[in-house]
């Protein structure tokens, strides 16, 4: 998976993370993300669910820069641990991110998305086709994160 473009015409890459190696880079940056920037506990991070999982790592000119992954659960794709570094972002990298798992989702036969982001985060996923799904409001660990979903 390769893209060109973005940011003054980086080099863009979206690989799966395969491997002891790849998987410190997508811990790296859900450490810093998640638990440096916002709080959240290694522990609540580590759901168990990574082994299941297809993770995507993002590098900008050879720069890990971002990652997310995707589970498969009664025919439904979750989007879940998207997250660009600090330096990398506001260039769109997350956009590519989700359009790369959307991809993987589809090619699996899935046509419904769904995902949990921060309700700040809402406006930003409906930028990229996403829909409150409900209105519960879930409480995790001191974050606010609503339910969303795509049908493609």
């Amino acid at each position: 998976m390769m893209q060109s473009g973005g940011a003054m015409n980086a080099k863009i890459e979206i690989k799966q993370a395969l491997g002891e190696h790849h998987m410190k880079q997508v811990y790296m940056i859900r450490k810093v993300v998640f638990t440096d920037e916002q709080g959240i506990s290694e522990e609540l991070d580590n759901d168990g669910k990574d082994p299941d999982a297809t993770n995507l790592l993002l590098y900008v000119d050879g720069v890990v820069a971002g990652t997310g992954r995707v589970v498969f659960e009664d025919n439904k794709a979750i989007l879940a641990r998207i997250a660009v570094l600090p330096d990398f972002r506001g260039k769109g990298y997350a956009k590519l991110i989700i359009n790369e798992l959307e991809k993987h989702g589809l090619s699996h036969g899935v046509k419904e998305f769904d995902l949990y982001p921060h309700s700040y985060l809402k406006r930003f996923y409906e930028s990229v086709g996403y829909l409150q799904a409900e209105e519960k409001v879930y409480e995790v660990a001191g974050h606010q994160l609503i339910k969303m979903s795509k049908r493609v």
